[in-house]
C-alpha cells in the first residue's frame, strides 16, 4: 500500500508565516477562551500548525525544503514532554510562548493532533530525514502514542477517539508496538460498536469533528496494514457521510443544526468545497494526504436539489433509567433549514437552535446563545420542542455547570460575577446587519424579515433573579473576524455585579421562533411552583423555573408534543 501523495504547491502566504528565528510558524493568537491564558491578539508560535506546515514542504517532494522542515520538526520536538512520570507526559503545549506548565489546563488532544502529523512525516518522507531526526521522530510518536493511551477517551469523545485510534494504530504497526497497534484497532471497533447502539455519534452532527473523523477514518484505510482496522474505518466513515448527507441543505449550501460542535456558524470553505468535490457524480481527485474518500454514490443525490420539504428526528444518544436522551430535530425547506435539539447547553461551540436561510451565494443565520460579559454562558441549559419551521425552547441554569467552557471550570452554587448578561438571538451572515423594530415590552414578539422569509420571534417570559430584561439592538462590528448583530434581551449591563445561581427561586426563559407566512398561534406560559410551562400550537415543554444541578434539570424536563 502506497503512502505517497502528489507533489503539493504551497501559496506564498504560508511561507511569509515562517520564523527563521524560531524555526516555527508565527500567527495571530486567536483564544476559544479556555486553554490559553495569553492575550487575544498576540503573536505566538504555535506547534501543532508548525508541523502541519512541515508535511506540506515535505509534500512539494522538492529538496531546498527540507532543511526548514528538518529545522521545525527538530524546534517542535523539543517542546514535548518526555517524562513518563509527568502528569503531561506525551504532549505538547499550545505555543512556544506559553509552557505546559502555564496553560489553563493543558490540551491532552495535541498528542493526538501533533502525533498525526509526525506519523504523516514517518509515513512518507521518512527516507528523506536525518537518520538522527527521524530517531526523534519515532520516539516522539511512541511518547504521543503512550500518553494517547494513558488518556483512554471514551467513544462519546467521537473526533478524539478516532484520531487517538488511528496515531495508536499506525504507530503500533510503523513501530513494531503490538500494544499500540491492538489498543488501536479496539479502540476504532469499539466507537464503531458504540455509534451503532446510541444510533449516531455522541458528538453529534459537528462540522469539523466530521472533517476530524473523516480524515481519521481515511487515513487508517490509506496507512494501516490490518484489514480488519480498515474495514472498521471503511464502516465508520459511511457512518459520517450519512450524517452529513442528512443535513445538507443545498439551497443554502450550509449544513443544517442542530450542531454538537462548531467553531462557526457559516460552514468553512474548505469544508464546502470537500464536500461539493466529494458528492461530484465524478469527483475530482482531492489533492493532499488527508482527503476523505468520495462520498457512497447511494448519499450523493441528497446533495443535490431539494424539491420539498423533509424533516429528520434523529438520536444521537439513547435514554437510560439515568440519563435522558438526545435527540435533534432538523427541517429542510427550500427557502430555509431549521434545527433544534431536544436537550443541551449554550456553550461557546453548541449550536442548539440554528436557522439558515437566504440563498447559496449570500447565506443567513439567526442563532440563539446566552452571554455573560460577552461571551457564551456554558451553565445555560436549552430545551426545544420542533415541529416544522416552528420551535419553542426553555433555558435554566445548571447550578454546577461551567462558565466559559462545560467542564473545565465548572461553579460551585452557580457564584459568579457579571457586568453583562443577555440572551441573544444572533444574525449573521447576508443577515448581519438587519435592525427590526424592537418592542418596548420584553413579552412582545420582534418579526424579522430575511429576504422573503418573514421570522416571527418571541420571548414571553425572561426572569433571572428580580430581573426581567428589555430589548436592545447590538450592531455588527466590521472588524470581528465574523462580523454579526444581535436582537437581545438583557439583563444587566453596568457594573459588576455577583450573582449566586443556588440562592435565586427563578431564573428561566421561554422563546418561540416562528417562520413563515400566517397568523401564529398564541403562544402560552404557566409557571406554577418551581416548574415553567410553554405551549404553542402543538407545541408543549415544561421544565425547572429554578436553577438546580444538571442531572435535576434534565430529569424535570417533558417535552408532551405529538411526533409526526
Amino acid at each position: 500500500m502506497s503512502n505517497a501523495v502528489s507533489p503539493l504547491l504551497i501559496p506564498p502566504s504560508r511561507h511569509e508565516k515562517y520564523d527563521p528565528e524560531a524555526a516555527m510558524t508565527l500567527v495571530r493568537q486567536h483564544s476559544p477562551g479556555y486553554h490559553t491564558t495569553l492575550p487575544e491578539g498576540g503573536w505566538v508560535h504555535p506547534t501543532r500548525e508548525s508541523l502541519q506546515y512541515v508535511v506540506e514542504l515535505l509534500d512539494t517532494h522538492d529538496s531546498q525544503w527540507l532543511g526548514r522542515a528538518t529545522a521545525v520538526i527538530e524546534r517542535v520536538l523539543g517542546l514535548q514532554d518526555t517524562d513518563p512520570s509527568s502528569r503531561t507526559y506525551g504532549i505538547w503545549s499550545w505555543f512556544l510562548e506559553e509552557p505546559l506548565a502555564k496553560m489553563s489546563p493543558p490540551d491532552w488532544n495535541w498528542a493526538d493532533f501533533c502525533g498525526r502529523e509526525l506519523l504523516q512525516v514517518k509515513l512518507r518522507h521518512a527516507a528523506r530525514m536525518p537518520d538522527a531526526t527521524m530517531q526523534r521522530i519515532d520516539q516522539a510518536i511512541l511518547h504521543a502514542a503512550e500518553s494517547i493511551r494513558r488518556r483512554n477517551v471514551r467513544p462519546g469523545y467521537t473526533n478524539i477517539c478516532a484520531l487517538g485510534g488511528y496515531v495508536t494504530l499506525v504507530a503500533g504497526e510503523q513501530l513494531r508496538r503490538e500494544d499500540f497497534k491492538m489498543y488501536g484497532l479496539d479502540r476504532l471497533t469499539g466507537l464503531l460498536d458504540h455509534v451503532r447502539h446510541q444510533g449516531g455519534f455522541s458528538e453529534y452532527n459537528s462540522p469539523p469533528y466530521a472533517m476530524v473523523t473523516l480524515h481519521a477514518f481515511s487515513e487508517t484505510i490509506r496507512d494501516s496494514t490490518d484489514l480488519r482496522a480498515r474495514t472498521v474505518a471503511g464502516d465508520l466513515m459511511r457512518l459520517v457521510w450519512e450524517e452529513i448527507a442528512e443535513h445538507y441543505h443545498s439551497p443554502t449550501r450550509q449544513w443544517a443544526g442542530p450542531h454538537s460542535r462548531a467553531y462557526h456558524t457559516l460552514l468553512r470553505p474548505s469544508t464546502l468545497e470537500l464536500i461539493e468535490r466529494s458528492t461530484a457524480e465524478s469527483p475530482a481527485t482531492i489533492a493532499g494526504a488527508v482527503a476523505p474518500t468520495p462520498c457512497p454514490d447511494d448519499l450523493r443525490p441528497r446533495f443535490g436539489p431539494l424539491a420539498e420539504p423533509r424533516q429528520l428526528r434523529k438520536v444521537w444518544v439513547r435514554a437510560t433509567e439515568d440519563q435522558p436522551g438526545i435527540a435533534g430535530t432538523t427541517y429542510l425547506h427550500p427557502d430555509f433549514a431549521l434545527g433544534s435539539i431536544n436537550r443541551g447547553d449554550l456553550w461557546n461551540q453548541r449550536r442548539p437552535l440554528l436557522l439558515y436561510a437566504a440563498n447559496a451565494s449570500a447565506p443567513a443565520y439567526l442563532r440563539v446563545r446566552f452571554l455573560h460579559d460577552g461571551y457564551d454562558f456554558s451553565a445555560a441549559q436549552i430545551y426545544c420542542a420542533q415541529q416544522a419551521g416552528h420551535v419553542i425552547a426553555a433555558i435554566n441554569f445548571a447550578t454546577d455547570g461551567g462558565d466559559r467552557h462545560v467542564s473545565l471550570d465548572r461553579m460551585t452554587d452557580g457564584v459568579f460575577t457579571a457586568r453583562d448578561l443577555r440572551l441573544r438571538f444572533e444574525l449573521g451572515g447576508s443577515a448581519r446587519d438587519l435592525k427590526p423594530d424592537l418592542p418596548s415590552i420584553v413579552s412582545n414578539p420582534v418579526l424579522v424579515r430575511i429576504g422573503e422569509m418573514p421570522i416571527r420571534i418571541e420571548v414571553p417570559h425572561a426572569r433571572f433573579g428580580e430581573l426581567t430584561g428589555s430589548w436592545r439592538y447590538t450592531p455588527a462590528d466590521p472588524r470581528a473576524d465574523e462580523p454579526t448583530g444581535g436582537l437581545d434581551v438583557v439583563f444587566h449591563q453596568g457594573l459588576p455585579r455577583g450573582f449566586r445561581l443556588a440562592d435565586m427561586p427563578e431564573a428561566a426563559l421561554a422563546l418561540g421562533v416562528i417562520i413563515g407566512d400566517g397568523e401564529a398561534p398564541n403562544m402560552t406560559v404557566e409557571k406554577a411552583g418551581e416548574r415553567l410551562s410553554i405551549r404553542q400550537g402543538t407545541l408543549s415543554l415544561s421544565t425547572a423555573a429554578r436553577p438546580a444541578p444538571l442531572q435535576a434539570l434534565h430529569a424535570s424536563t417533558r417535552d408532551d408534543s405529538p411526533r409526526k
